[in-house]
């Protein structure tokens, strides 16, 4: 059993009244609790050396695209499902590893890159897609690394190359389709396409040093004169994320995280305080109204993950898991939020442990909480002649039973409401609720 939460509240002067021959003490508390599910996602390995990254959730967040270390001591792509991960294996003719890199909407198709042969016999990189009935396919050339897909998983996204210098888009009709460049980029010039919209018909990205975004057309936009790239769009296409440079720096360690849409523009969202290297952002919900990501300080000492909204702005998501919602992070320290479901209430990501070594947790924010009972605790005390006091206590507005407690130890049980005296005074009473956590706070007989 979880330990009572305690409720704080303000006392106001209407709420003691004294006098000389009594003494009173009213208490209650309202609002809204906030709940969450914090889970650590152990991968593929058994032993007792943990490796794991979440790179990626499904919509509705019961699916986890990742990479674990395995007991054979390989790399290996996984899924996450109902608290357990699989192991999707890695393409033939090379070598096991595969890492998994992104997941479509329904969950059902996951994305990745890994390890092949060439005509030549030579092994190089590959891109990949897993579905439950295909196991693992290889996309074909030049795919090299599928970074995303489509909510049906029949477009993906990602870089192509032997040198990882395209960014492609894959259909079943098509196969591997090279994007276009901007127009005003070099010649060999790195690019990628990283996310992909719910209908497959924007992908976002980088061409040369810009963050852009392409349409069905295969025209390519920049979002603006900024130096940067972007990481995710909303399942309409309408806001897309990233991080770029507004200082004017080429330095990719002095990026902010952005938010864009085409009213707005690029919007830089700063970095968690305390911090002045730089901040991406990864990951959005599917209206665009929560964002996650990672900030780090300037040596890259101090590493987090945040997440953001309109009303609280950038915010360190370990404090607001450990301070809002009271959970216990088993020791981790979560280093980067790497994909949210698409209400925004499921975070996936990596995080470090005492030992520093990578591993992949989900938390499910239910962000509405649950009503606590509107407890009402009242202490009175009373004195008989001049040598005699005894005190009453009262209590209402429970829904459920009871426990009255005297000095830390339970001494009755009650219905909703109730009362009884108690002789003597300077003892300390409280009221919990049976089979939940909502206590009053602690009220002195004086």
């Amino acid at each position: 059993m979880n330990p009572k939460i305690n409720y704080p509240v303000t006392l106001s002067k209407n709420l003691i009244q004294t006098s000389l021959c009594a003494g009173l003490l009213s208490l209650s508390f309202h609002g809204f609790a906030q709940t969450a599910e914090f889970l650590v996602i152990d991968g593929l390995i058994t032993d007792d050396i943990p490796f794991s990254e979440a790179n990626g959730v499904s919509d509705d967040g019961s699916t986890v695209v990742g990479m674990s270390a395995t007991n054979e001591g390989t790399i290996s792509a996984f899924r996450w499902k109902n608290g357990q991960a699989i192991d999707l294996g890695a393409l033939p003719s090379v070598g096991p590893n595969s890492s998994g890199q992104g997941i479509s909407g329904d969950g059902e198709v996951l994305v990745g890159r890994g390890r092949t042969v060439n005509e030549e016999g030579t092994p190089i990189n590959a891109g990949w897609m897993w579905a439950e009935n295909s196991g693992m396919l290889d996309l074909g050339r030049p795919a090299t690394f599928a970074s995303d897909a489509s909510y049906d998983g029949n477009v993906i996204v990602g870089k192509a190359s032997s040198d990882n210098s395209d960014a492609f888009r894959w259909t079943p009709g098509t196969g591997v389709q090279l994007l276009p460049v901007l127009r005003s980029v070099e010649p060999n010039s790195t690019n990628a396409a990283n996310a992909v919209s719910g209908d497959g018909s924007v992908i976002v990205g980088k061409s040369g040093s810009y963050a852009v975004r392409w349409t069905l057309e295969n025209d390519t936009f920049s979002l603006g004169d900024f130096k940067g790239e972007a990481f995710d769009v909303t399942s309409d296409g309408s806001v897309i994320v990233g991080s770029g440079s507004f200082n004017g720096s080429d330095e990719a360690f002095l990026n902010e995280a952005f938010r864009w849409t085409e009213q707005t523009g690029a919007v830089a969202l700063g970095l968690l305080p305390g911090h002045s290297g730089y901040s991406r952002a990864k990951a959005i919900s599917a209206d665009g109204s929560v964002i996650v990501g990672t900030s780090a300080d300037s040596q890259l000492n101090e590493i987090k993950a945040f997440i953001w909204d309109a009303e609280n702005g950038m915010r360190d998501l370990q404090q607001v898991l450990e301070t809002d919602f009271n959970l216990d992070l088993g020791g981790l320290t979560l280093t980067s939020a790497n994909g949210v479901s698409a209400d925004g209430k499921i975070i996936v990501g990596r995080a470090v442990d005492a030992n520093d070594r990578p591993r992949g947790w989900w938390v499910n924010l239910d962000q509405e909480g649950v009503q606590p009972p509107s407890l009402s605790l009242t202490v009175e005390v009373k004195r008989f002649l001049f040598f005699f006091s005894y005190t009453k206590i009262s209590w209402s507005g429970a829904t459920d039973n009871v426990e009255v407690l005297k000095d830390g130890k339970v001494i009755r049980s009650g219905g909703q409401s109730g009362e009884f005296t108690q002789s003597g005074k300077g003892s300390t009473y409280q009221v919990c609720q049976v089979n939940s956590d909502y206590c009053s706070d602690s009220m002195v007989a004086r």
